[in-house]
């Protein structure tokens, strides 16, 4: 049997004397004393029992050996020939880098070689105490973001080593603001809270934006409502790209009144500081010009009745404003979305109405003889309007660029119309007058959903760009009365089919007249037996598909 023995002994040194390393008087050292035996488990019972028994008697023995030869040996040269000192050579912390978040806790551990000896005593130190600390089992505590260098070291002899530490913030994940979407009322204020995740995120502060002063501003998430309108308010992270928004509508103030003028020239006395925070009017009584000057300026007025007044002659020294009539650029530029006017009025100013883009109904009186030049000339959001019976005349550009939709009817009693009347409109369906002595210029130029024109027995001519420009128009009547059609009248139309019922070919002013998009395909319909004067006529002859009815 093999038998290799180590002996571990906590020895006192009585004198001075050298193993390897100076010893001095009354220090002590560990010496280790090992065991190997081969075959052990091939010994019978009875041999093992023996084998057990003699190790016991042998440690007892090794120990007391150990002693006597300490002992024994006169100088240091006796020692070193005969005792092999082993100690730990290296120690390396198991990770060079860590990367906490502040306030995590991380524990590092230590191997050192041999890995055969114990775990010695380790002193813990770090280089940053402000940005994370270690305790004595070497467990890392992080404190605020920076960088710091954690050595250990084992506690008697030398070997250390490092490891460094990053700290770094915590980072937002989202932000979720208390409401998605709020309606106010200008002047109001409302808070908005935002929720961020995650709650212990290192950088939480919120820059506040709204996308338009003019209509909302925006601090630590406190909304004031300015005036009517939509923005959108923002909650950005001022260290992070995380951010979310709230759309907000806000609306108007309505502040409703009604008053019965009984003088002409007293409403501004009657509303004293009313003048410019009511939204909505209801007049009853009489009015004069000085009445209407007031109403003009109401900047807040988003309503307006004045059907049941009486609007009287005022005479100035240098002026006189008729009866029944409004002021020209009564209303222009308001905000206005619904005006009912007097029951007896008679005439529509020239720019009454120009430029209210929030106009979407107006009701005429019966009495309304003649609307002047741009009277609603870019309301953009009038969605129609329905002319009286008994208007005879409409000026220029009264109704451009309004963009009304649905069905135009033009009273039988209208004989007169200017320049660019309905152009720029969305009407589907149109229905002339007959008593229109001429189709005026630009009278329906650019509008675009007008598919079907039909006009009826009575004008004499279409003026330029009439119908120019239409970009749906289909089909085309034209009556016998109708002897002349000028430059550019259907210029540019998608037109299949024109059907005219003169016999004598109609004159073209020149070739720009019926430059529709595709002459190919689009059929004329002519009188029986005319088909060859059509052919023949200037302008006319490029069209191919002539057809008798």
């Amino acid at each position: 049997m093999n038998i290799a023995l180590t002996i571990s002994a906590k020895i006192t040194i009585k004198s001075e004397l050298f193993i390897k390393m100076r010893l001095k008087a009354f220090e002590t050292y560990t010496l280790y004393l090992s065991l190997q035996q081969n075959n052990f488990n091939a010994l019978s019972t009875e041999q093992q029992n023996k084998h057990n028994f003699n190790m016991k008697s042998l440690n007892l023995l090794s120990v007391l050996v150990l002693t006597l030869f300490i002992n024994s040996c006169s100088d240091k040269n006796d020692i070193e020939d005969k005792i092999i000192q082993q100690t730990i050579d290296a120690i390396k912390i198991t990770e060079e880098e860590v990367t906490l978040n502040i306030g995590d806790s991380h524990t590092l551990t230590i191997k050192h070689s041999p890995e055969d000896l114990p775990v010695p005593e380790y002193i813990w130190t770090s280089s940053n105490k402000d940005v994370a600390t270690i305790n004595a089992h070497g467990e890392i505590k992080a404190l605020s973001i920076g960088v710091t260098i954690i050595t250990a070291k084992a506690k008697d002899f030398g070997p250390l080593s490092t490891c460094q530490v990053n700290v770094i913030p915590i980072e937002v994940t989202s932000i979720k603001l208390s409401e998605n979407a709020v309606k106010l009322i200008a002047g109001e204020t409302h808070q908005l809270s935002a929720v961020i995740e995650p709650d212990n995120a290192t950088y939480k502060d919120i820059i506040w934006t709204s996308s338009d002063d003019k209509i909302a501003t925006v601090y630590n998430g406190n909304i004031t409502a300015v005036k009517e309108g939509n923005a959108t308010i923002t909650a950005q992270l001022k260290e992070s790209k995380a951010k979310a928004s709230c759309e907000l509508t806000i609306t108007r103030k309505i502040i409703k009144a009604s008053y019965n003028i009984e003088i002409p020239g007293s409403l501004e006395s009657i509303l004293e500081t009313n003048k410019t925070t009511i939204t909505d009017l209801t007049l009853t009584g009489n009015l004069d010009a000085r009445d209407l000057m007031t109403l003009k300026e109401m900047s807040q007025l988003i309503t307006l009745d004045i059907n049941d007044t009486k609007i009287h002659e005022f005479k100035t020294n240098d002026l006189t404003f008729n009866s029944d009539e409004l002021l020209e650029r009564n209303f222009e530029n308001s905000i206005l979305e619904e005006v009912k006017l007097p029951k007896e009025l008679t005439v529509i100013p020239a720019y009454t109405f120009s430029s209210c883009r929030n106009l979407k109904e107006v009701s005429l009186p019966s009495t309304v003889k003649i609307i002047k030049r741009l009277a609603f000339n870019g309301a953009i959001n009038l969605n129609t309007i329905k002319l009286p019976e008994g208007l005879t005349r409409i000026d220029f550009f009264a109704f451009g660029s309004t963009f009304m939709k649905g069905k135009l009817t033009i009273p039988t009693t209208v004989t007169f119309t200017e320049q660019g009347v309905f152009q720029y409109t969305s009407f589907d369906e149109v229905e002339l007058s007959p008593n229109l002595s001429t189709i005026s210029v630009q009278f329906l130029n650019y509008s675009r959903k007008v598919k079907k024109i039909i006009i009826p027995e009575g004008p004499t001519k279409i003026e330029a760009n009439a119908f120019g420009n239409c970009e749906s128009l289909e089909y085309v009547e034209i009556p016998n009365s109708v002897s002349e059609i000028q430059s550019s009248a259907f210029k540019y139309c998608p037109i299949v089919e024109i059907h005219v019922k003169r016999v004598t070919p109609p004159i073209i002013k020149d070739s720009s007249t019926l430059n529709i998009k595709d002459k190919s395909i689009c059929k004329i319909y002519v009188p029986k037996g005319s088909i060859t004067a059509y052919r023949l006529s200037p302008f006319w002859s490029d069209f191919k598909n002539f057809i008798e009815e």
